[in-house]
């Protein structure tokens, strides 16, 4: 399964295509991946404690920040990079108005933290413990990008005197919201939602079959006894909330070709994601060319390699620093991040519900479903075992896409069986969740909900509106079709946005029904 992560790019490498810097897909193993969103700390009820906090938090991004300059950081004097919104959230915000293409961060290669290899292109390598990298780079066994990527801070997170002690000073104190630690319990308020499946053993999993292995064939790497399953839970939220994964595009083939580098970027992390693309302003670059600064001392130093962030447009006094993650889906911001995009005031424009072949399966008893697929019954045989049985839930694998013959809306012979299976089959996966979406409303207007729980209804409503919404256009298709037979013209107006350049899938992130 895919974990989404920022965009960005790469300017610059010599004889190398620009590449860019898309979003992360962590495979631990052959049913389940992990999926993790870092919620800053949360609010307390004690004034004192909540003193303390913010005395801990302005300390530590003092440190920060003078950590950062002596590495040859950059960070425009205009915004304040840990801005406290309250209610345990944190961003990047501009204190004074910023034109488009300025520099907001600027952070070294050498200051980010990442699993360096022979492979790497020229340049300034990070500096995470040599002897890490040395017995990461030794090591035989098969450990993912992003299992690496664990191991590299929690080198740096046990190591006492790190050289990126003020970045981890930084980092909230526990995993909070993040989905691979909810509880079997808490997992359960996702029912009849398109993450339903996941698995809260997924990181158990990868402790257990990749990372324990390591650290017994390496018991002195870590210090006094190996990292605990707590201990890597927490660095394996770290690493898949805030690592960026590079990934090169080939621009004569147009595909992609997968990488294995993933970046830690100590300051651009902070940033946070809007689904709405007005409200971005803020794009991520990665260029390989020489810059000159001077340290305190006043002499002249150089830095090879570097990130940085620049004003997409131009920025007001007040307002939030935001970047793009990805264009996901609710299901996919709290699988991967630990929070919904849609509100009572926004609307996640890239929102989409899976509706599982078992639900259509079910709506389709009384029909052939091989006829409203125009297959013969071997070839749905086939397409139902290609699409992993039609259940999914018990291994935690993806629910894949079905196609259910959209291509078919605009003949006359197909419009209206197609239509009145899809019909049935929402109408199906409605009744796969708890309570309707009036009760799942009033549940969330309470206001009393523990915080995950809240989230988990969050997603509820926006999937159960999506749903509503595309059983009125399905109506209203029907309805077209009974005036285009009156007409003798026969058709559909079923309105499908086509977000691929390919396929006839009718859900999911390729083609979502829309009410006009």
């Amino acid at each position: 399964m895919p974990a989404r992560r920022r965009h960005g790019k790469i300017l610059g490498w010599p004889d190398q295509k620009p590449t860019a810097c898309h979003r992360l897909w962590i495979v631990t193993n052959s049913s389940a991946a992990v999926f993790v969103h870092w919620i800053a700390f949360q609010p307390t009820a004690l004034v004192s404690f909540r003193c303390h906090w913010e005395c801990v938090c302005v300390m530590a991004g003092k440190e920060f920040m003078e950590w950062l300059c002596r590495e040859g950081g950059v960070v425009h004097a205009g915004i304040s990079l840990f801005h406290d919104f309250g209610g345990g959230r944190r961003g990047v915000v501009a204190n004074q108005a910023i034109s488009e293409g300025e520099e907001l961060l600027l952070i070294p290669c050498k200051a980010t933290l990442s699993w360096h290899t022979s492979e790497d292109p020229d340049g300034d390598p990070p500096q995470c413990r040599d002897d890490v990298t040395s017995a990461l780079n030794q090591y035989g066994g098969d450990l993912s990008p992003f299992a690496s990527a664990v191991l590299i801070l929690l080198g740096e997170i046990r190591k006492k005197d790190s050289l990126y002690q003020h970045y981890i000073k930084t980092l909230p104190d526990d995993t909070c919201d993040c989905l691979m630690a909810w509880s079997c319990e808490e997992v359960g308020h996702l029912k009849g939602t398109s993450i339903e499946s996941y698995s809260p053993s997924t990181m158990r999993n990868l402790y257990d079959d990749s990372l324990k292995p390591f650290f017994e064939a390496n018991p002195a790497l870590f210090g006094e006894g190996i990292p605990s399953y707590d201990e890597v839970l927490y660095a394996g939220c770290m690493v898949q909330s805030r690592a960026f994964h590079m990934q090169a595009d080939n621009w004569v083939t147009r595909t992609a070709v997968e990488g294995t580098k993933l970046h830690m970027l100590p300051g651009i992390d902070m940033i946070n994601h809007s689904c709405i693309k007005k409200e971005r302003n803020s794009v991520l670059n990665r260029v390989n060319d020489s810059r000159t600064f001077r340290d305190d001392n006043a002499a002249e130093r150089t830095i090879k390699g570097f990130f940085t962030m620049k004003a997409e447009r131009d920025i007001k006094a007040g307002e939030e620093i935001l970047h793009n993650y990805g264009d996901l889906s609710d299901s996919e911001l709290l699988d991967i991040y630990g929070f919904v995009g849609s509100s009572d005031v926004v609307t996640n424009p890239h929102n989409g519900v899976t509706i599982p072949i078992s639900c259509i399966m079910e709506s389709c008893k009384k029909m052939s479903i091989g006829e409203i697929l125009l297959l013969p019954a071997s070839g749905l045989e086939e397409l139902i075992a290609e699409k992993g049985g039609g259940t999914g839930s018990s291994s935690g694998a993806k629910t894949q896409d079905v196609s259910l013959g959209a291509m078919f809306l605009d003949a006359s012979e197909w419009s209206e069986l197609v239509c009145l299976s899809l019909l049935k089959a929402v109408g199906v996966c409605v009744q796969r969740y708890p309570e309707p979406l009036s009760q799942a409303v009033e549940l969330l207007k309470k206001n009393s909900l523990p915080h995950r729980e809240a989230l988990a209804a969050q997603l509820r409503v926006a999937e159960l509106r999506i749903l509503e919404q595309t059983k009125v256009a399905l109506v209203k298709s029907l309805l077209a079709i009974e005036q285009g037979y009156e007409e003798g013209s026969g058709g559909s107006d079923l309105d499908v946005e086509d977000d691929s350049s390919s396929g006839d899938e009718l859900h999911g992130d390729k083609k979502r029904m829309k009410v006009k």
